[in-house]
């Protein structure tokens, strides 16, 4: 038996189909699969795992993801639930997953926690593209004026929701922050963008009703 949950979408209705038996505390080992049986379901789509208040949300390759090993680190058995949304909104409903305990109990060395979305992010920017836009929090890459890759929603932020983020160009690098921190992280470096020429233009940001991020005439 393969370590997969299985979950059929049917319009907002997500139901789980696999038999597997899940136990807590495994890492990079069970995987979630969706199959979606109805046709607004689009590109691109996010999981979301919940136990105990707290929410990991997984984008989804080939409707496919691994489960956040968070979700599974419980002492005790408990219920979590899955769902999943996409689009500008698309969601589904909660479907109940019975965690195991397990017998395993680890040392004083903390692990290094899932990537974060930001992080997913950042490794499906390693294409060359000739610009970058954000657009009702969705980020694109583009090239000659269309979109290549894959199209990324950006999140709300933090466990509850509702934090926005904002963009600035510091000259070497595409930055990002939740707009009531002052701490600036990079998204993707300005070098990895480059124009037909294989040269980086000159690169800003503006701000008009939504973030955009254009190149300089």
């Amino acid at each position: 038996m393969d370590p997969v949950l299985t979950f059929h979408v049917t319009n907002q209705i997500i139901t789980r189909t696999d038999r597997f038996p899940v136990v807590a505390k495994s890492r990079n080992y069970l995987k979630a699969e969706f199959i979606f049986d109805t046709p607004e379901w689009a590109d691109p789509k996010t999981a979301l795992f919940e136990r105990d208040g707290k929410c990991w949300a997984q984008l989804l390759e080939k409707d496919a993801c691994l489960v956040p090993w968070e979700f599974l680190d419980t002492d005790q058995s408990c219920h979590g639930q899955v769902s999943v949304f996409c689009g500008n909104l698309i969601t589904a409903n909660k479907e109940s997953v019975y965690i195991a305990a397990s017998g395993y109990r680890e040392g004083e060395t903390p692990a290094p926690p899932s990537q974060d979305v930001y992080q997913q992010i950042l490794e499906k920017l390693g294409a060359k593209a000739d610009d970058l836009k954000l657009d009702g929090g969705m980020l694109s890459l583009l090239s000659e004026g269309k979109e290549i890759g894959t199209r990324i929603r950006l999140p709300s932020g933090g466990e509850g929701g509702g934090r926005e983020i904002e963009l600035k160009n510091n000259g070497t690098a595409i930055q990002w922050r939740y707009t009531d921190s002052n701490d600036w992280q990079d998204l993707v470096l300005l070098e990895q963008l480059k124009g037909k020429d294989g040269q980086t233009p000159d690169f800003e940001i503006r701000t008009n009703g939504h973030l955009i991020a254009i190149y300089k005439e």
